[in-house]
């Protein structure tokens, strides 16, 4: 039986029922005419029950409409209806920018499909499962209810709609792994009860957690901060012999802004009172587990979403997961469950703020297998780490390097408006942590021009960013100069101020055209727990996505190939033996010249190349020439500087005319000025050597250590970083000061030096 009808589905656009039949061409094929009207598009449905209707894709127009419905010798079904819309052709319809895609998700959770429209605006969504419509799914997304095998297959599909037509998705799958149903799951996608179970208990919360947003489309989070925790009234059985639960798993979705101390994940004493503090915690570089079990090699990075899963089996095994991927081998021990499980509790001042996304709560040891089943949080296709950032700036060129989880075939556009114009393949290579560098060497620019690029990472594109080619004129410029930010600092409720405060007002507030480091930028140059929160969450991110930024390596940076120095490209790759992280450079920048020795390779370049460049053609007409070495030659504080660079360094920037030399490795600030040389120790990056003593007063350094000028810098004991403007023959030198809440407490010192006179 066939059948049709015709009608408008909204009185917007005034159009009211019209004749439409059904018959049979010459060639057999059945088809479906109906009258046009001016003005107005039309779109199609079809149904088998008159309950359940279906959008077909293509819109039509005209006077006298037609389309075949059931092709020549095609077996039609028994039943089939369809009916027509007629909608206001002048505007935009709507068409799908993202389509559903398919979820594959744990038995017991839940999962969110999504999707984004174009076209003129209102907009209605509807989502259907399996054809039906879901009532109240009227939303961009829909997140499902907790889900079971028998949910396996369900079709998802979605429509749009508006004043100009209509369109529909293709159905999206979704597809269950077979795993252990949780006995206790939390998700926080309901703001308006946010503590409420898919299964099980509610949750008890002590505090005040935010709002946030989680991982994906439409999920919600917690924000806990460092009194905040969570209640788990678990309502296990005591199972593994004894009276309390000694075989269960947890798992965490979980995001951590900061790492930098003890972050307790869990504690298994609902009085909150372990003697070690807690059963679980994220450590002070961001490996995973606990004192009694160990802790994992493997570290989490600040601000990415991970399921974490923590497996016990008293006496067997105390197994620590990041996203499907056992990372922990721990010791088994006193790891009962008791009648409640306490999440993100913590004594003693051993909390950083956490996100939380999802909790789920088995009443069994999961396996490898059953773990791996629960999925991860990493995008598909792998995602960018870190946004674009500079290195090596020149007048003709600039690179531009960014870090993703696979070696995708990543480029870069750039041109001088947002039109880009141009594009070019970047080179990747793998680092010793397992994620790959991506670097483009950008070359034939145009000198003093700002030029806007973006990068292509598997997917991702990223948001517009420029760059500034150096000048080839004696231009006016500034720069900034930093030390020894390789640490947690000493702020009791964030470990990253002052630290990235400061390095914010550089590029924000003062606007700097480059930066450059005296080393020691990981307290551990090979280890990604220290890289990754003190490096790349640092200088990459905080300096890096604004400005370039060059580096004199220091004591703790590594070797050759150590993982720090692998996210760098530096001028050393152009002097012969040397490499794009490892040796020292010069370079030159508006009329001045630049000398960054590296302390790996020191005894023999100051010995050599560095007093070679001194005397380089570059070197001797220069306005000023700046030096930078991680140790000083002259320190008031904990030791007193470098007999060796007193003797083979310094007499030949003398002789060369060098305006400043600036160090850092001790962690305070100093200045002092002898035979024409300012030297300044700028090394209050990260924590300070507030128990190091005073050992040495030079009489030349009459800033900090034993001469506390001015008072308010505490003998040198201050969180600081160093600005330089040149302007014509004279550069003004500015110490910016910032409190350990990461305040800025102004320019506590200052001085100007005037261009030495050239040949």
């Amino acid at each position: 039986m066939f059948a049709v009808l015709a009608s408008a589905l909204t009185a917007a656009t005034s159009v009211g029922p019209f004749p439409a039949t059904l018959q049979r061409d010459g060639t057999g094929a059945l088809v479906l005419h109906w009258p046009g009207e001016t003005g107005k598009r039309y779109f199609l449905e079809t149904s088998t029950d008159l309950a359940t209707w279906s959008w077909l894709p293509d819109a039509f127009a005209g006077a006298d409409l037609a389309t075949t419905v059931i092709a020549a010798g095609a077996t039609p079904p028994t039943r089939l209806f369809w009916r027509a819309a007629a909608f206001d052709a002048a505007v935009v319809a709507p068409g799908l920018s993202l389509a559903p895609a398919d979820q594959t998700v744990p038995n017991g959770f839940s999962t969110t499909f999504s999707a984004e429209a174009t076209g003129a605006a209102p907009l209605a969504y509807q989502w259907y499962r399996n054809g039906v419509a879901i009532v109240g799914a009227t939303g961009a997304t829909y997140t499902t209810s907790s889900v079971t095998t028998a949910n396996e297959g369900a079709a998802f599909t979605v429509t749009v709609r508006n004043a100009g037509g209509v369109v529909a998705s293709q159905p999206a799958a979704l597809h269950v792994q077979p795993t252990p149903l949780p006995v206790g799951l939390w998700t926080f996608d309901n703001p308006a009860a946010p503590y409420a179970a898919l299964i099980g208990k509610p949750l008890t919360v002590t505090g005040s957690p935010g709002l946030a947003a989680g991982p994906g489309n439409a999920d919600g989070a917690l924000t806990l901060a460092t009194t905040d925790f969570l209640t788990v009234d678990h309502g296990i059985a005591a199972n593994g012999g004894g009276p309390n639960v000694n075989r269960w798993t947890v798992v965490l979705d979980l995001r951590v802004p900061a790492i930098g101390k003890m972050n307790s994940l869990l504690q298994t004493t609902p009085a909150n009172n372990n003697n070690d503090n807690s059963d679980c915690f994220i450590g002070t570089t961001g490996g995973i587990g606990s004192f009694a079990a160990g802790f994992s090699i493997t570290t989490l990075r600040n601000n990415r979403w991970y399921r974490l899963a923590l497996v016990v089996d008293n006496g067997a095994r105390y197994d620590i997961y990041l996203d499907g991927k056992n990372i922990l081998r721990g010791y088994p021990g006193r790891f009962a469950l008791l009648s409640r499980l306490l999440v993100l509790a913590g004594e003693q001042n051993t909390r950083l703020p956490v996100d939380l996304s999802a909790i789920a709560l088995f009443d069994r040891a999961l396996s490898d297998a059953e773990v791996a089943a629960l999925g991860d949080l990493a995008p598909p296709g792998g995602s960018l780490l870190t946004l674009p950032y500079l290195q090596n700036v020149k007048t003709d060129g600039i690179t531009v390097m960014w870090e993703a989880d696979l070696p995708a075939a990543d480029s870069i556009e750039y041109g001088i408006t947002t039109a880009y114009g141009t594009s070019r393949i970047a080179a990747g290579a793998g680092t010793s942590a397992g994620t790959v560098v991506h670097k483009a060497v950008l070359t034939g620019l145009q000198p003093g021009t700002t030029y806007h690029f973006r990068v292509h990472s598997g997917a991702q594109v990223t948001p517009d960013q420029t760059f500034k080619t150096a000048p080839d004129t004696a231009a006016d410029f500034s720069f900034a100069v930093w030390g020894d930010s390789q640490g947690a600092n000493s702020n009791p409720t964030n470990p990253n101020e002052p630290t990235n405060s400061f390095m914010r007002h550089m590029v924000e507030t003062e606007r700097v055209d480059f930066a450059v480091t005296t080393g020691d930028l990981a307290e551990e140059g090979n280890r990604a727990g220290h890289v990754w929160p003190y490096f790349v969450e640092r200088p990459v991110r905080l300096i890096g996505e604004h400005v370039p930024f060059y580096v004199a390596w220091g004591n703790h940076d590594g070797g050759i190939s150590s993982l720090l120095r692998s996210y760098v490209d530096l001028p050393s790759k152009d002097r012969a033996g040397q490499g794009p992280g490892y040796g020292s450079f010069s370079f030159d920048y508006a009329g001045c010249h630049f000398v960054c020795i590296d302390h790996l390779s020191a005894t023999s370049d100051v010995a050599g190349w560095v007093r070679q460049d001194l005397q380089s053609p570059a070197a001797k007409s220069a306005r000023f020439i700046f030096a930078f070495i991680h140790m000083p030659p002259w320190c008031e504080r904990a030791f007193s500087g470098s007999v060796w660079l007193r003797t083979e360094l310094t007499p030949y920037l003398e002789q060369a005319g060098a305006a400043i030399l600036f160090s850092g490795h001790t962690h305070a600030y100093e200045r002092g000025q002898l035979n024409g040389v300012s030297y300044i120790t700028t090394g209050g990056g990260s924590w300070l050597d507030t128990a190091a003593p005073l050992v040495y007063d030079w009489p030349h350094i009459t800033v900090g250590g034993y001469s506390n000028v001015p008072a308010t810098i505490n003998h040198g004991l201050v969180n600081e970083y160093v600005k330089v403007e040149v302007s014509g023959q004279t550069c003004t030198v500015k110490m910016m000061a910032f409190s350990r809440d990461g305040s800025f407490l102004g320019v506590l010192d200052t001085f100007q030096v005037a261009a030495r006179l050239t040949p």
